[in-house]
């Protein structure tokens, strides 16, 4: 079944790790980042994924950083979801991983935990308590099963398929093989599907043809599907809408 484009499906994911100097476009600071929001929101984007940064442009889970992202999207793009990474890339000590995200004031509407990361259910425990929606990062079946057995499985608010393998067909093996995981133990759950750079088109397709929710974004390609240097994030909302309405399409004349 195709993605009704006529619900909140596809979020916008506007930077990630990716360095400044990646892409003239890739929006680093507040005020980047609410024009980007605002953008993609425009575009049909219903929620935005940042990686909050530093005054040195560094990635941060730092009360001051991420409530300025947060308060910058609220403003930009009222009523838009806004969400934010937890990566242990970002902060290596749990202990002051768990300080910073206590501290927070501006909550964003959720945080994504990576479940391939081995203090996951320690962060996802955190972020409930904060009244903040978990959604689980799964990159293997292994993954899955963890998160499925972890007391915090259940209070997960949306499981993201996310595989790390750089070819396509490989990530859609392992993406499909998550997915029967789920599908088994937890089917009522919702699912968001994506890749990164090579996978991140045909991944997108996938979660389209399921009616899964996607994402798309500067954190997760440059390129277009034509293999051309997107502008902005924007744009790459603005093909993904137009690969769903095509595919939306070709349902109803179908049937």
């Amino acid at each position: 079944m195709a993605a009704d484009t006529s619900r909140n499906w596809l979020q916008a994911c506007l930077n990630g790790p990716r360095r400044a100097g990646e892409h003239r476009a890739l929006p680093i600071h507040p005020p980047e980042i609410a024009r980007s929001a605002l953008s993609c929101r425009e575009a049909g984007a219903f929620a935005a994924h940042v990686h909050p940064r530093d005054e040195r442009g560094a990635e941060s889970l730092q009360a001051r950083h991420v409530g300025a992202a947060v308060r910058a999207v609220r403003a930009a793009a009222p009523g838009m979801q806004v969400g934010v990474s937890t990566a242990e890339s970002i902060e290596e000590n749990l202990t002051r991983r768990l300080r910073a995200i206590a501290s927070w004031e501006d909550r964003p509407d959720f945080a994504t935990v990576n479940w391939y990361e081995h203090d996951a259910d320690e962060t996802a425990s955190l972020l409930v308590l904060q009244g903040v929606a978990v959604q689980a990062v799964l990159a293997t079946v292994a993954d899955a099963r963890r998160m499925l057995r972890s007391p915090l499985g259940a209070q997960c608010r949306v499981m993201v398929v996310g595989p790390r393998e750089e070819e396509p067909e490989a990530a859609l093996r392992t993406a499909e093989a998550i997915l029967a995981v789920l599908d088994e133990a937890a089917p009522s759950v919702p699912r968001l599907v994506h890749g990164h750079d090579a996978t991140a088109w045909p991944l997108l397709q996938l979660a389209i043809s399921r009616g899964y929710l996607t994402r798309i974004g500067m954190e997760d390609t440059l390129l277009l599907p034509s293999g051309e240097r997107c502008n902005d994030n924007a744009q790459l909302v603005r093909h993904a809408q137009t690969i769903a309405a095509a595919a939306r399409k070709e349902e109803e004349s179908s049937t």
